[in-house]
């Protein structure tokens, strides 16, 4: 009796051992980037799947990516899963039950993502999420709203029981359901949190450098020497888009000051003018790194002018109100919109008593802030 009693212990000990041990594993493959120029890279999500999935541990489930099982050299490691036909393959050899693989296609509007789970028992994606954004350039920020999505399908969806796992379709009244409760519960943080809008994304620093040359009866009276603007514009602000073309604003608000000298024929005199100036500039985003663009806008001008007299004091100070007109050109030298190299022309009218004109050509550059997720 005794020792059947022991021999039934011991058997208690290991199902229960066993049936703690009991842990679906559910392996990871590289993510493929498909571009428009037909080339393909692989990114690795296992680590944000981690620790987006965390919550699921009580469930008995563990994430393993598929590179850290093969070696480098394994035809496996090398093998790109874009289809169930290549991931039953890869199940088959490495004796997998569930793959997570998947791809994320580059379009000329923005991203397209198809992530997949597939079962080698079923030998079919038993799970499949899809997920599309317009008028988007960078990747980073896409995949991590990817990731965020899968998490909660996945979450919400999955059932795993002992080693048991399977999927529960929700009906579209019951999505339709549970939106209407987490509306409700959404609180004002919430969605505060969920509307947050990074300005610093949207403003670039301005600084340019180029000739000033009064035109008009100014033309026999002045040279112009220099001038030089500084301040911050708008960047990226997309109003529509179609194919490789974006419609985009570019509002700014700068400081200018220019230098003028007399001809040599009359009395030594220098002219100082001062604007705070802002434009709205509309224009097209060419495969997003040529921007053409119009634009207008009005300055307030301040002078000081210098006049070398000797009877009585040199300097004289006016104020006007302005308008200006402009044509703008740039190149983004980087995929990211960071920084950009341009050429502006602008007309300046000012009004004074007798009506002044002037033309401004500027090299000027745009340094965007780096986004912030």
């Amino acid at each position: 009796m005794k020792k059947l009693l022991y021999i039934f212990s011991i058997l208690f000990a290991m199902c229960t051992y066993s049936y703690s041990e009991s842990v679906t594993n559910f392996y990871v493959a590289d993510i493929l980037v498909r571009k428009p120029d037909g080339q393909t890279e692989s990114i690795d999500i296992s680590y944000l799947l981690k620790q987006g999935l965390g919550l699921l541990s009580g469930k008995n489930f563990k994430l393993i990516t598929v590179s850290s099982i093969v070696t480098e050299s394994s035809v496996v490691a090398r093998e790109k899963i874009k289809n169930d036909y290549v991931a039953y393959e890869v199940c088959d050899i490495l004796g997998l039950d569930y793959l997570i693989y998947g791809f994320i296609d580059v379009t000329d509007t923005g991203f397209e993502a198809e992530i997949r789970i597939f079962s080698r028992d079923e030998n079919k994606t038993v799970f499949k999420i899809n997920r599309e954004k317009k008028n988007e350039t960078d990747l980073g920020r896409f995949l991590e709203e990817l990731i965020i999505d899968i998490d909660s399908q996945i979450y919400s969806s999955i059932k795993i029981e002992g080693t048991k796992v399977s999927f529960e379709k929700k009906s579209q009244e019951e999505i339709k359901r549970i939106k209407i409760e987490e509306k409700k519960d959404v609180t004002p943080d919430v969605v505060k949190e969920k509307k947050k809008f990074h300005f610093t994304n949207y403003i670039g620093i301005y600084n340019s450098l180029g000739y000033y040359i009064p035109i008009d009866k100014y033309w026999n009276l002045f040279t112009g020497v220099f001038s030089f603007e500084t301040g911050v514009c708008g960047v990226r602000i997309d109003l529509y888009s179609y194919k490789n073309i974006i419609l985009q604003l570019r509002p700014d608000i700068l400081f200018s000051y220019s230098l003028a000298i007399n001809k040599e024929k009359y009395t030594q005199s220098f002219l100082n003018s001062f604007q705070i100036k802002s434009s709205l500039s509309i224009g097209l985003n060419i495969y997003k790194f040529f921007d053409v663009l119009v634009g207008a806008g009005c300055f307030a001008q301040f002078d000081l002018f210098y006049q070398n007299y000797l009877d009585k004091s040199p300097y004289n100070f006016t104020a006007a109100f302005g308008l200006n007109g402009l044509i703008d050109t740039n190149f983004w030298l980087d995929k990211n919109q960071l920084v950009a190299l341009g050429l502006a022309n602008q007309f300046n009218f000012t009004f004074y008593t007798d009506f002044f004109v002037s033309y401004k050509l500027y090299i000027y550059t745009v340094v965007r802030f780096r986004e912030k997720k």
